[in-house]
């Protein structure tokens, strides 16, 4: 029973690594991230940095840019994570009821793992200093983690309700307007849960290749269309 009980663990985590597989890019980097600012020193040496040039009244757009690039790393983590998790790729297992937990939530832990790095990071610089030392920096550095912190659990919760924010609105609009069919690719939503993990071909999955159906479709119409207006002229 025993052995058992490890073999199936065993198997379990080979399926949910071999589901994931498709995002490893996306989590190495962000795991090669985090390592930069909390191992190495050169990340500890940024943020302070960030905060020394700021007490020091100096023009404020090096750290707008910072936080921009912070937000900028978290949606890009979240969003190749989560487009990577719906191709069909050999190997990888198929759209599975036990495994869509996993792929809903890996991609929203990667962009909140990311700010939440970076506001660690903030913390660790902070520690570095004496006591008393660079006071002004100390409660800069402390007040930047605090709001990367923030940041990071807005982030969570914004790319968890997104959909059902979405449908809300979606449902705020006049019945049958147009401006109701207009938003309804981008608000009308479905589920995380019914979303096609792991079952999606790079054609599509591409904007590109879903578009390009009904305009082949419309050209074929117009062509028949002109065909049946000169055989009625003749």
């Amino acid at each position: 029973m025993f052995w058992e009980n490890v073999c199936h663990a065993w198997w379990s985590l080979r399926e949910r690594i071999a589901a994931l597989k498709p995002c490893r890019v996306p989590v190495l980097m962000v795991l090669a991230g985090l390592a930069f600012l909390l191992l190495a020193s050169q990340g500890e040496d940024v943020a302070r940095a960030l905060a020394e040039r700021r007490s020091g009244h100096v023009d404020g757009s090096q750290a707008f840019w910072f936080f921009a690039a912070t937000l900028a790393w978290s949606l890009s983590a979240w969003y190749w994570a989560r487009v990577m998790l719906f191709l069909k790729l050999p190997g990888i297992p198929a759209q599975e009821p036990r495994l869509q937990a996993l792929r809903i939530w890996t991609p929203r832990l990667l962009g909140f793992l990311a700010a939440l790095g970076v506001a660690l990071a903030f913390y660790r610089a902070a520690r570095g200093y004496a006591a008393g030392e660079h006071e002004d920096v100390q409660d800069l550095l402390h007040f930047y983690g605090l709001w990367c912190t923030l940041g990071a659990f807005a982030f969570l919760i914004a790319v968890s309700v997104r959909r059902k924010a979405a449908r809300y609105a979606y449902g705020k609009l006049a019945e049958g307007s147009r401006l109701q069919s207009t938003l309804a690719p981008v608000l009308n939503l479905p589920p995380s849960a019914e979303q096609p993990y792991g079952g999606l071909t790079l054609k599509q999955l591409s904007p590109l290749g879903a578009r390009s159906a009904p305009l082949r479709s419309s050209s074929r119409c117009r062509c028949v269309a002109g065909r049946r207006a000169s055989r009625t002229q003749n």
